[in-house]
Parts: C-alpha cells; sequence; structure tokens
C-alpha cells in the first residue's frame, strides 16, 4: 500500500464498497506505515447518501430484489477468516437486524429503498470500528462539500466549502449522480425559457429533496406536468400522488417502464441466467476492434452493426418458448444464415434480412394465435392480428419495444389494459413468461457483453447512437421498477390522477404570466414542471463547482460526444484523468456514475451473484494505491 494520505470524495454506497475492498488488502498486506483516509460527504449521510435515506418515503421502492442486493465486494472478495463476521450480503444483514419489520423481506420482494441505505450504514460502520483498532491508520470524516482540488508539489489540495484545506497524496471521487440544475441539459434550458416571467415553478433538482418532507408538502391541490417516463419520474409520482394533484406525464412514448418480473433464476443463477446465442465475448470483441479502426469510422452505425444482432438474440430467447421444436429450428437457421453474411462485412444493410426474418415471424404468428403462452392473446384479437400481419405494420422488435405502438385511439384504455397483461407477466417470472425472459436474457444477463463493446469506445457516432436509440429500450423493457410500483401506476392512471391529456398533441399555454394546458374547453393551470431525466453527464460543467475547479486548475480535461451535448472527464482505463495538454494524473481516479462516457453503465448497485462492474474498478484502484 503505497499512499500516506487517501481523500474520498463521496460517502455513498461506492464509497462503502470501496472502503470495504481497501481494508481487506490492509488487512493482509504487511506494510505497516502510518496512514491516513479522509472521507468528505456534503450531505451528511453516511453510507446511504440522499437516494437511500433513512427520511425517504416507504413508497419509493429499490430497483432490485432483496436476494440480488450485496453490500459490498463479498463473496468475490473476502476479509480474513478472524473478520468473518463483517462479511455479509443484505439478506444476511436482514436476517441479523433487530429491527422486527426488516425481518419480514423475502429475497423475491422490492424492499423500500431507505433499508437498503440502513444496511449501508450498518456495513459502514462496522467497517470503521475495524479501522479504529489499528493504530497506524487515522480516519477522519468531514461532512463538507468539496469545491476544488489543486496540484501543489507532490500533493493535492483539496478546498472545502467553509474554507479549510486539507492535503493529500491520492484522492478517490465516488460523488454519485451529478446534480441537476437549470441548465444541466438541453431540455432543462427549454424548461427554464417556458416558465421565464411566470408563475410556474420549475422543480430540476428534487433528488436533492427526494428526503425533505417540507419541500414535498408544497404539492397539494396542484395540476404538475413530469417530463420524463422513466424510473426517476415514479420517484416523483411516489411523492406527490399523496395530495390532491394532477400528473401530467410527457415522453416520447408516454410509457412507463415494464414491471419487473419475479426473480425465479434466484434459485440457481449460474444455471438459469441466460448463455450467450449470439452476443458472446468474442463476437463483441471482433465488432469492438472492427468499430475502433479509423477507416470504419464513418461506415459503422447502431443499425447495421448492433441492433441487428441484439434482436436476434432477443427473437431467440423469446420464441424458443413456445415454438414447436422444428419450427424454432427453422426460425434459428435462418437467423444464422441471414446473420454469417453480417458477420463477414459490417457494412451490409440489414434491412432486407430484416424483413425476411418479420415475415417469417408473421406466419408464426399465424399458426400460433391461440398458443396459451403467445404473448398477444391477452389484449389483442386475431381479427387486430391479422390486420396488422397482412398489412405489414406489424415490426416484431418494435412492437416488443412499444406495445401500443399502433394503437391511436383510446390510448388510456389500452394502456390499462397492456399494464394489467404486463404485471401479469412479470408475476409469471423471468423463467415462465416469453417476453419477461427475452427482456431479462437480453438485457440483464448480457448487460456486461454490450457494455464491454463501449467501454473505451473510439467511435463516438456510435455511442451516440446507442444512447440516443438503443438505451431507452433498455430502460423501458428491463431497467423498471417493481410490479408493486407499476400496481400503483395502474391505479392512478384509472383514477385520473395520471392524466395524458399532452399525449393529445395539447400545447401548453402562455398566458398572463401563466401556464396551462388546453383539455377539451377547459384551461388548467400549470403549477409545477419536473425534469425527471438522469444526468448521467454534463451537458455543460459550470453546475458543478468540482469540476469546474478541477478544469480550471488542469487537472482534468473534457470531450464532448459528437453531437450528443454530453461533455464528459477524459479518462485512462484506470480511470484516471488527463489534463488540457494530455498529462495524465494517476493518482486522481473517478469511479461510478462521475465515469460515466469512457465507461459505459457504471453507475449501478453491487450484487451478491455477480463482480459488478464498479466491484472490478474498486479492486484495480485498490491495486494501484
Amino acid at each position: 500500500m503505497k499512499f500516506k494520505n487517501l481523500n474520498i470524495i463521496g460517502c455513498g454506497p461506492n464509497a462503502v464498497y470501496g472502503l470495504e475492498i481497501l481494508l481487506k488488502k490492509i488487512l493482509k498486506s504487511k506494510n505497516q506505515d502510518r496512514k491516513k483516509i479522509r472521507i468528505f460527504e456534503k450531505s451528511g449521510l453516511l453510507g446511504c447518501g440522499k437516494t437511500h435515506s433513512k427520511k425517504l418515503s416507504k413508497n419509493i421502492l429499490l430497483n432490485r430484489v432483496a436476494g440480488q442486493i450485496s453490500l459490498g465486494s463479498f463473496p468475490f472478495n473476502k476479509f480474513p477468516k478472524n473478520f468473518k463476521k463483517f462479511d455479509y450480503n443484505f439478506m444476511e444483514w436482514k436476517n441479523n437486524s433487530k429491527i422486527n419489520y426488516i425481518k419480514n423481506i423475502s429475497s423475491t420482494d422490492w424492499p423500500p429503498r431507505y433499508i437498503f441505505g440502513l444496511a449501508l450504514q450498518q456495513k459502514l460502520f462496522d467497517i470503521l470500528k475495524i479501522f479504529a483498532d489499528y493504530t497506524n491508520i487515522e480516519i477522519e470524516i468531514y461532512l463538507q462539500e468539496v469545491i476544488s482540488i489543486k496540484k501543489i508539489k507532490s500533493d493535492f489540495e483539496i478546498l472545502t466549502s467553509n474554507n479549510k484545506k486539507f492535503y493529500g497524496d491520492k484522492i478517490l471521487i465516488v460523488s454519485g449522480n451529478y446534480i441537476s440544475s437549470k441548465n444541466s441539459s438541453t431540455l432543462n434550458k427549454q424548461i427554464s425559457k417556458l416558465v421565464k416571467n411566470t408563475n410556474c415553478s420549475f422543480e430540476y433538482n428534487f433528488l436533492e429533496n427526494l428526503d425533505n418532507n417540507l419541500y414535498w408538502d408544497k404539492f397539494d391541490k396542484k395540476n404538475i406536468i413530469i417530463y420524463g417516463t422513466g424510473v426517476s419520474s415514479l420517484d416523483i409520482i411516489a411523492m406527490v400522488n399523496k395530495k390532491n394533484n394532477t400528473i401530467f406525464p410527457y415522453s416520447r412514448t408516454f410509457l412507463f417502464p415494464f414491471a419487473r418480473p419475479l426473480n425465479q433464476k434466484l434459485l440457481n443463477p449460474k444455471k438459469y441466467e441466460h448463455k450467450e446465442i449470439i452476443l458472446n465475448y468474442n463476437f463483441i470483441k471482433k465488432l469492438k476492434s472492427k468499430i475502433n479502426k479509423k477507416k470504419f469510422q464513418n461506415k459503422i452505425d447502431i443499425e447495421n452493426s448492433l441492433l441487428p444482432f441484439i434482436k436476434a438474440e432477443f427473437y431467440l430467447i423469446y420464441f424458443q418458448n413456445f415454438l414447436k421444436k422444428n419450427e424454432f429450428s427453422n426460425f434459428y437457421k435462418l437467423i444464422q444464415k441471414e446473420l454469417n453474411y453480417k458477420k463477414l462485412d459490417l457494412k451490409l444493410n440489414f434491412k432486407i434480412e430484416e424483413n425476411l426474418i418479420d415475415n417469417y415471424l408473421r406466419k408464426l404468428v399465424v399458426n400460433n394465435l391461440f398458443n396459451k403462452n403467445f404473448y398477444y392473446k391477452n389484449w389483442f384479437s386475431k381479427k387486430e392480428i391479422l390486420k396488422d400481419i397482412i398489412g405489414k405494420k406489424f415490426v416484431f422488435f418494435d412492437f416488443f419495444c412499444n406495445p401500443l405502438i399502433n394503437k391511436k385511439k383510446n390510448f388510456v384504455n389500452e394502456y390499462i389494459k397492456y399494464l394489467n397483461w404486463d404485471i401479469n407477466e412479470a408475476n409469471k417470472g423471468n423463467l415462465n413468461s416469453p417476453f419477461k425472459k427475452a427482456c431479462d436474457g437480453l438485457w440483464r444477463d448480457l448487460r456486461p457483453n454490450i457494455t464491454n463493446l463501449f467501454d473505451d469506445c473510439s467511435h463516438q457516432c456510435m455511442y451516440r447512437n446507442y444512447i440516443k436509440k438503443i438505451l431507452p429500450i433498455h430502460n423501458r423493457l428491463a431497467d423498471g421498477p417493481s410490479v408493486e410500483m407499476i400496481k400503483k401506476i395502474k391505479k392512478l392512471i384509472s383514477r385520473k390522477v395520471i392524466d395524458f391529456t399532452l399525449k393529445d398533441h395539447n400545447k401548453i399555454i402562455k398566458k398572463n404570466k401563466s401556464l396551462y394546458i388546453k383539455k377539451q374547453n377547459k384551461n388548467l393551470k400549470i403549477n409545477y414542471i419536473f425534469s425527471a431525466i438522469a444526468n448521467l453527464y454534463k451537458e455543460n460543467i459550470n453546475g458543478d463547482k468540482l469540476l469546474n475547479n478541477m478544469h480550471k486548475n488542469n487537472l482534468i480535461s473534457f470531450n464532448k460526444h459528437l453531437n450528443l451535448n454530453y461533455s464528459f472527464i477524459n479518462l485512462n482505463k484506470y480511470q484516471s484523468p488527463y489534463n488540457k495538454a494530455n498529462k495524465l494524473f494517476e493518482d486522481i481516479t473517478f469511479i461510478g456514475p462521475a465515469s460515466e462516457g469512457p465507461k459505459f453503465f457504471h453507475h449501478t448497485l453491487s450484487r451478491p451473484d455477480k463482480k459488478q462492474f464498479n466491484i472490478i474498478d474498486l479492486e484495480n484502484w485498490s491495486r494501484r494505491i
């Protein structure tokens, strides 16, 4: 262990994981040199942060079942035998907890988010307890915001918001998701312009106020617009639906994420998790190698290079569940035949191949209309299916991504029908429901394969298109909430608390310093507008004091994704930054959301059955310091 003075910026989940990994390494090390570790956390909420604060509403559930929650690197990285009692996952913590209502949580339940926060806090305190017994290691905790870092000779100078200075030789930045501001995204700028000089409030920073009950008390008998219908919008709805409010969602599809299924794979993850058929490691490696060659930079796009294989993998998982052996065999051969051409030449246009596959699928649909497992039976009539198939409006993957794509009328009624179906499929589980199995198998079990394609990827155009065209599909199909949350959404739609008036091309009217939604013959005054679009990257750096000052002090530099308005920090493969002169600062490391851009999907929580990227990143970091 080379470091003398380590400074950790942020004390959320990744800080807990990092401290655990570091402590395990120190305990196994023979180096007994004195070391100091400082931890800075501006919220004052150690271990959990505001996202998992104990003040959060019980209505806000974690988007992961209890059996899939880890609290660090265990069981992949273990404490020495004499510290065995400090190795535990969420379920083990829950079973040993003295809080009675926590003990009733089963491995397939969706726990409230604050309970995960309690577990993280306990893990942190257990780690600090071990550190306290070692006289050669000193830990200091500061409930302060770090606003600047600069290089001073061989050390770094750390400045906090109360004007205190600290010095150290190593820095780990695990500051979590970027905080939104009025100018942090194109959408936020547009909303700011819309509400200017009106009495409508723009609520752009709701994440900072999730645990502030006084903030939410003002939302009573109000009309509220929420831009975005992803998981962030569900947090807002969970906080405002207690009052007599009307919520007007707005997005491209007006669809909330699909419910996560009962996780039947927990019984035996190694046995039941999907083993890739097409999107295997070797294929990804070859594709990535070709993508990063300059001669292909202008010839490869997402539709030609990745989407065909995503579609094919999805189809194979889905249709294997209910087709006869000979039907599936013929279908598999057709896909293989078409994709063999694709593998040989990534520049081929896939539309011809896709049409062949879709035409074959149309025949299969007709032959399997009344199959008990068939996807459409529960809310589409035979007549409707045949009409769409004959008219060739039925494009399978598009339909899976947006099942109401051809439903122009009676949107609310059709959406409720769909939600009933989605809830039913989720309750069947990710092994028994063909649709949920395909979503889970492709987007979750194979997420590391797809993520690997974009980690350190030099092809910005492809990355941009993935963010714009494919990631929203992933988020809707596989990164949704618990089935309990979708039941609540359905209930709110039925009660007209959630109102889809904005779907009918209704314009927002500005009149007499107020904003209105035109509904039939009425003008409904808008009181609040929320932005529920997550900011994984920075669209401009001015909203983040620390990054802005590090940039001014020439410790980091920014790169901008082509035509995407997202700025990201230039990092090497170990997530250390380059400055504007391309000088590398190996003693600074960004992990988690702060590393997004050169890294992809590194903002997830750890799992007990699979080593997540953040754990791998932190293990690599601990070896280098």
